[in-house]
């Protein structure tokens, strides 16, 4: 089976969708050609095909950007959204704005039943949102109505959410979109803060306050040498820690059947057991569904810590520019922009801020003058 992403209009296979949408939905959820159409025009790229090696259509999934206004009407209105979106409601992907996803349908012909195309047809999707990430594109949300308990349980192993009950017509489903480099963050300190630990502290000795007020440690050598270099490079010792912490979940990787069987044993589960099980996305990564609230607390959990640091300490700010542009060969390049998509920045972020562009132009002029000593 492949997959194949649509880049134009194809009419041809707008007629393959409309005639699958008749096997599988109820009249009143099929659209007209007019509807799909107009939709299809609007946004070319809305639909992956599943073909057969004589490049017959078994299935698609379309998803597509989608306008604020919509956005907030589905949130909040009581209105299920299917063939009803008109071509004004869908959008271009762009860099200018968040761009919230709505999945239209995610169908397959019935003969094609048990060989996995609707899951990998979704983790297609997951890829292509992905790529776009990483090319500067920032996904929000996926929002997605289900009409039967299959497509529910196919969005759960992607663990989307239920929003609300449209009754017994469709259920709204959201997912909140994490790109891979929402992963590549860092732990902010080894210890847990007591209670009565004021985390406003200014004073130059935080570091060595915070260990000895919560831990009661009788600070000696070997700890000052460790705080010093945590103090150096307070980001790179972050990202490190975040990294360990993350390759100690409980998760396995796997990109063939033998693979997947020992990672399944590893969680205590049977092969079998693909019910309770998620995917991540398309980098062939699997966790307990009973551990996906947890991964979600650790990752948003290392997501404030790090905007926290970056937005109130300086040198923080300073380490981790200067950091990311000696990985991003900034010297070679004479461009920051290789080292802000890192970060998860724009240029208009940080030229807003004065606290942060004050930090990237000392880090830029750090690595100049550290090439001129090299040179020298």
């Amino acid at each position: 089976m492949k997959y194949i992403h649509s880049k134009n209009y194809d009419k041809s296979r707008l007629l393959e969708v409309l005639s699958l949408d008749d096997c599988v939905y109820d009249k009143k959820l099929t659209g007209t050609f007019e509807s799909v159409s107009g939709r299809y025009k609007t946004n070319e790229e809305m639909f992956i095909f599943a073909v057969d090696d004589e490049d017959r259509m078994c299935g698609y999934i379309c998803f597509s950007p989608i306008t604020d206004e919509l956005y907030d009407r589905i949130m909040n209105e009581d209105i299920m959204f299917d063939d009803n979106i008109q071509p004004k409601d869908i959008k271009q992907y762009t860099k200018d704005s968040i761009n919230n996803i709505f999945v239209i349908s995610v169908a397959r012909f019935p003969q094609y039943k048990g060989q996995g195309i609707g899951f990998n047809l979704v983790k297609e999707m997951f890829s292509y949102l992905n790529s776009l990430s990483e090319l500067g594109y920032e996904i929000g949300n996926i929002l997605a109505v289900t009409t039967s308990a299959e497509g529910d349980k196919l969005l759960s192993k992607f663990n989307f959410q239920k929003v609300r009950s449209y009754g017994n017509e469709g259920t709204l489903l959201k997912y909140e979109f994490i790109s891979y480099k929402d992963m590549d963050l860092y732990l902010f300190t080894p210890v847990k803060l007591s209670d009565d630990f004021k985390t406003e502290s200014n004073s130059s000795n935080y570091f060595l306050d915070l260990l000895t007020t919560t831990c009661k440690l009788e600070v000696d050598s070997l700890i000052n040498d460790r705080i010093g270099r945590l103090i150096m490079n307070g980001y790179k010792e972050m990202k490190e820690r975040h990294q360990k912490e993350f390759d100690k979940f409980p998760m396995f990787f796997a990109f063939n059947n033998k693979q997947f069987e020992e990672g399944m044993k590893e969680l205590g589960l049977n092969p079998s057991d693909t019910d309770k099980i998620y995917s991540f996305h398309d980098i062939g990564g699997y966790f307990r569904k009973s551990d996906a609230p947890a991964l979600r607390e650790m990752l948003d959990r290392q997501r404030r810590e790090m905007k926290r640091a970056m937005n109130t300490d300086d040198k923080f700010a300073f380490d981790m520019f200067n950091y990311e542009l000696g990985n991003h060969e900034y010297i070679v390049t004479g461009s920051v922009e290789d080292t802000l998509d890192a970060l998860g920045l724009t240029a208009d972020k940080v030229n807003s801020d004065p606290r942060l562009l004050k930090a990237l132009n000392e880090a830029c002029k750090a690595q100049r003058e550290w090439y001129a000593k090299q040179s020298a």
